[in-house]
């Protein structure tokens, strides 16, 4: 219960505590008109309350992060493991860089936590470039998107070696509410429950298109998936 819905208890309790106080002091009796304005008081804040949460029920619709399917968290991956690059949505597409390399390439990690996902294409020429795209991260909560929110690190590259890095410490504060049982039959407002939840979620993903006979080294801490044909 918020505190608007607390608004219309606090009133009723109110007006009791000033009959009750009257009654003590000057010994009055509730009649008709004091029955009719207790009602009207009531229907009075009920309404002024409704009015306010329908106001802030819209600020929160516009704040709210949008709803995605529960497929979307394993769309880009899908489109990545058969080298689809085309089918992927630019959107998710952090940045293209290419990296001039010899004959072979290290991967090494610094990330212990949500490790990037990396992704090897080799070309069908030795041209000593490597092509990389870098995809956003991934946060779903209760299939609420949060992606946006997240931090992340891109790959440091120095003298043929890549080195994967942890990002720094992601922090979401997401605030909703829910009006008091009295207040829904007025507004109709969909309930958000955020207080138990299923998340998916993923660091960034790094997309590599390597030269056809390029050695490739990495440390245990990584996982390499070769695209293939």
């Amino acid at each position: 219960m918020t505190s608007f819905g607390l608004i219309p208890i606090f009133a009723v309790v109110l007006i009791i505590w000033y009959f009750l106080r009257t009654t003590k002091h000057a010994k009055r009796k509730m009649n008709t008109k004091w029955i009719y304005v207790f009602f009207a008081t009531y229907v009075f804040i009920l309404v002024i309350a409704t009015v306010v949460v329908g106001i802030l029920d819209k600020k929160t619709a516009a704040e709210t992060p949008k709803q995605i399917p529960v497929d979307s968290f394993y769309s880009v991956d899908i489109a990545l493991q058969a080298g689809d690059l085309s089918s992927i949505d630019s959107s998710q597409i952090i940045d293209k860089r290419t990296h001039r390399i010899g004959d072979m390439l290290t991967i090494t990690s610094k990330a212990f936590d949500l490790v990037p996902n990396v992704y090897i294409e080799r070309k069908d020429v030795n041209d000593g470039l490597i092509e990389e795209t870098i995809f956003k991260p991934f946060l779903a909560i209760n299939n609420y998107d949060f992606s946006e929110q997240m931090n992340y690190t891109k790959p440091k590259w120095e003298n043929g070696k890549m080195t994967l890095v942890t990002p720094s410490f992601t922090e979401i504060t997401y605030t909703s509410y829910q009006e008091a049982f009295l207040l829904d039959q007025f507004t109709g407002a969909t309930r958000r429950n955020f207080g138990s939840h299923s998340s998916d979620t993923r660091q960034i993903t790094v997309y590599l298109r390597v030269p056809k006979d390029l050695i490739v080294k990495t440390d245990d801490h990584v996982s390499v998936d070769y695209v293939t044909d």
